[in-house]
């Protein structure tokens, strides 16, 4: 767990945005499920930074975690350099949509998840409905946790310990350590309403 006070990095999913082709409205900052998760981060006493996808040159290392704010596209030289930032120490939050896409890059599919030993695929079953996942350690107190925007995950590395499941025993939520740091994996968007 992280201690109260500290600030955490959001990445904002500008390139989700551009590749959308449903979403004929520019971004807007902090709107709908964003806004949740930052009003969430501070009545939980976090402070918090948002990154676009795109930026380039952000120092992730100054930061204790890294949360994806569902870039299910998200700009190759920010994988890159997310690799790198939990290779070094850092603990990164991603989703199974995380660069689900490579702006530029039609053919590649979750670079990220699989440098990172998740093998995720192209076809994962998705379901933009929510699920209940319940959770197995005392990671979060208030009991069972609706996700929206399901997708399975795919095969994740031998060492990931599983800290929730949802109805059908399909992980919702995954951790396992990667170089001197920490990936934890979501298979949904924890619902913030609850």
């Amino acid at each position: 767990s992280l201690p109260v006070g500290k600030t955490v990095a959001i990445i904002y999913p500008y390139s989700s945005q551009l590749v959308d082709i449903f979403d004929r409205h520019p971004p807007v900052p902090l709107s709908g499920y964003f806004q949740n998760l930052a009003d969430d981060l501070e009545a939980a006493g976090f402070n918090y930074d948002i990154y676009s996808d795109r930026e380039r040159g952000v120092d992730w290392k100054r930061y204790p975690a890294v949360l994806d704010g569902l870039c299910a596209a998200m700009a190759g030289h920010t994988q890159h350099e997310l690799l790198n930032y939990v290779k070094s120490g850092g603990r990164l939050i991603l989703f199974t949509r995380t660069a689900q896409y490579i702006p530029g890059k039609p053919l590649e599919h979750f670079w990220l998840l699989h440098q990172l030993g998740c093998q995720m695929s192209a076809k994962s079953q998705s379901n933009p409905g929510s699920t209940v996942a319940t959770f197995h350690t005392p990671l979060v107190q208030s009991g069972p946790m609706s996700l929206k925007y399901w997708q399975n995950m795919g095969t994740l590395p031998s060492k990931a310990r599983i800290l929730a499941v949802n109805k059908n025993d399909k992980p919702a939520v995954a951790t396992w350590k990667y170089g001197r740091g920490r990936v934890y994996l979501w298979a949904g968007w924890p619902d913030y309403r609850q």
